[in-house]
């Protein structure tokens, strides 16, 4: 029953913060902050990923320059 009690004055004092636009600021300050934290994770998975792209075309590169080797498709 305490639980009950608690949940309700938790949601009667939520609804009041609401009420305030400083609220509002800070909860899109904290959205842009997350936005901008997982754009940088991105963007650091995107280089990463494009430098394995580089290297697999110098591996590439270095067994079509050899000998032709149709076994693996490459001529």
């Amino acid at each position: 029953m305490n639980s009950k009690k608690d949940d309700q004055r938790y949601a009667t004092a939520l609804r009041k913060e609401m009420e305030n636009p400083a609220f509002w600021r800070i909860y899109a300050l904290l959205l842009l902050k997350e936005r901008k934290e997982r754009r940088d994770r991105l963007i650091k998975e995107l280089e990463a990923a494009e430098e394995d792209v580089q290297s697999a075309g110098r591996m590439v590169s270095q067994v079509t320059l050899g000998e032709p080797h149709t076994e693996y498709g490459f001529e």
